[in-house]
């Protein structure tokens, strides 16, 4: 019989110390046009690349994107600033991690406005809440907002081979709705949505018929309140 146990994040250290004392970058050595501006950004080395694994026997990948693509980073206080760069969401560390010349940098996200990755949104948690950096934007109406919060599971569960204990990793994603900066959880009752959103009803009688768990037409929703 598999015995299936959630294992919290905080006591799964072992072998995933990642980050270097290094946080110096030559600039010149790098044709990326975001090496070039990273006196705008706080930035730390990771001293190894972990290809989807955290720790020997450890499966699944701890990245919310299946490869490290391109992405634009907006800067938080400079106005009309932003960079293009290599990067991926590590949910595991709940960073973003940024590929130079082939080695790994850690994105200060207090630097950060947004990061639009993948045609999608990434803004930093200035609440304080659910203990995430980032939370995923999904849609923006006027006063309230659709996100996502990612997290890594690490689940162990007994193999059928010599009574082994098998690990993964398994990214579970949380959708809330944001309202007055703060993080709703999503109602069930479609009447307690439009109280929310303070839907009118002429836009009541466009989705009288559709359903809300539909994750399109909810964002269709929001956007339109």
């Amino acid at each position: 019989m598999k015995i299936i146990k959630i294992i919290t994040l905080t006591i799964f250290l072992f072998g995933y110390n990642i980050y270097g004392q290094d946080r110096s970058f030559d600039a010149s050595k790098s044709s990326n046009a975001f090496s070039n501006n990273l006196n705008v950004f706080a930035m730390q080395k990771i001293d190894k690349i972990y290809n989807g694994v955290l720790s020997a026997g450890l499966k699944g990948s701890v990245y919310l994107f299946p490869e490290f693509n391109e992405c634009t980073i907006y800067h938080a206080t400079k106005k009309d600033s932003y960079f293009k760069a290599t990067a991926n969401y590590n949910v595991y560390t709940d960073q973003f991690e940024i590929l130079i010349d082939s080695e790994l940098y850690l994105l200060d996200y207090k630097s950060v406005k947004k990061i639009e990755h993948e045609n999608r949104v990434f803004v930093p948690n200035n609440l304080n809440k659910q203990n995430r950096k980032y939370l995923e934007v999904l849609a923006e109406g006027k006063d309230v907002s659709l996100v996502v919060i990612h997290e890594a599971r690490l689940l162990e569960s007994q193999t059928q081979t010599l009574g082994l204990i098998e690990t993964k990793i398994k990214l579970v994603s949380k959708s809330f709705l944001l309202v007055n900066n703060e993080l709703t959880k999503l109602p069930s009752n479609k009447q307690k949505i439009y109280k929310i959103l303070k839907t009118p009803n002429s836009l009541k009688s466009e989705f009288e018929n559709k359903s809300l768990k539909n994750i399109e037409t909810f964002k269709l929703l929001i956007s339109k309140s």
